[in-house]
């Protein structure tokens, strides 16, 4: 008898967890695509310019799957300022934006930090998860994280968006 009630407590904290988690996502701005400079998740990788493929070993985290491809693309203006751009492709269609920028300036960073910040918020509501330096915003189409951090070299504000 025990294990029955621990079992329909159990279902009825994962249906009560289900239900919060798509409440949240229906309270968010309706966000099908996420795009970052032009480059756009889910549409296909051919016709755009100016992409170099990244070689196995220019590519620290190795590859996430067999047909994947990375490419650094050209820099991207976004929040007024340039970005770095890797673009990841599964099947010749764009699954993950990664836009990085490295800073010196302490000052300039958590201006970029802030607006970057401010920008997901507007396009995807309250972070699903986050800790000092890190968020993380779970969308219909996959999630997007941000991660700010300071190391010897400077700043770095990126973007993971698949």
């Amino acid at each position: 008898m025990s294990i029955l009630i621990w079992i329909s407590a159990v279902l009825i904290a994962l249906f009560t967890i289900a239900m919060i988690v798509r409440a949240a996502i229906s309270d968010r701005e309706a966000v099908t695509v996420f795009s970052i400079g032009g480059y756009v998740l889910n549409t296909p990788i051919a016709g755009l310019s100016g992409l170099d493929e990244l070689s196995p070993e220019e590519c620290s985290t190795g590859r996430t799957f067999k047909d994947e491809t990375i490419y650094k693309a050209p820099p991207v203006d976004f929040l007024r300022h340039l970005w770095n751009m890797r673009i990841g492709a599964v099947g010749g269609m764009i699954y993950k934006l990664n836009p990085c920028i490295a800073l010196s300036d302490r000052v300039e960073a958590q201006k970029v930090s802030a607006d970057t910040l401010r920008y997901c918020m507007e396009k995807l509501g309250k972070p699903t998860w986050q800790k000092k330096g890190f968020f993380i915003w779970g969308a219909p189409y996959g999630s997007v994280t941000l991660k700010v951090s300071e190391g010897v070299e400077g700043f770095s504000v990126s973007i993971i968006a698949t």
